[in-house]
């Protein structure tokens, strides 16, 4: 539990040096906390990561953003494990650098929005299957490698928004299963 508070001030002290980064949208559809860690057995969830906003190759890429995502989750112990070829079906989670939204993100056709270079649109989901249990919008600052901070930046805000520890449609857990306020 030492490591927790070092992660958050470590992801608020991203934000405030990089005011590039944000969120434009966010979706908790059928998202729970308790489903979120259910996907991640053995503390690992797979990643698919679609497009590639750097000079660097697509493994690097994948493996930077694995490593960006390091304590975003639910349980902050999870590790992100890059799926090649990237896994389209199942529980995971999907970085799309290109156009994609809540509606087609986790299917196996998303590929075809993906993009290469920056600045430009960037979208994250927690999948099941084709469902996107909670998805995130937003923009890709321009970045140079694999390795740049803006980058790292903005895939740990996304990767936050997308594993809240609360629903934020269900405030308190109100109405959650029935139960009252």
């Amino acid at each position: 539990m030492k490591q927790c508070p070092w992660v958050i001030l470590t992801m608020l002290v991203l934000t405030a040096c990089a005011s590039a980064t944000r969120v434009n949208n966010s979706s908790y559809g059928s998202y729970s906390a308790s489903t979120a860690i259910y996907a991640a057995p053995n503390g690992k969830m797979a990643l698919s990561v679609y497009g590639n906003p750097t000079t660097s190759d697509e493994v690097a890429v994948a493996q930077a953003i694995a490593d960006a995502m390091l304590g975003t989750h639910v349980d902050y112990h999870t590790k992100f494990i890059p799926t090649s070829p990237a896994k389209s079906s199942g529980y995971r989670t999907v970085i799309v650098f290109g156009k994609a939204n809540e509606g087609n993100i986790c299917s196996p056709d998303v590929k075809a929005l993906a993009t290469d270079g920056s600045p430009g649109p960037m979208a994250s989901a927690f999948c099941a299957d084709s469902e996107a249990l909670s998805f995130a919008s937003g923009r890709v600052p321009q970045v140079g490698n694999a390795n740049d901070p803006l980058l790292a930046s903005q895939v740990s805000i996304m990767s936050t928004t997308i594993f809240p520890i609360v629903n934020p449609n269900y405030q308190d857990d109100c109405e959650l299963g029935g139960l009252p306020c």
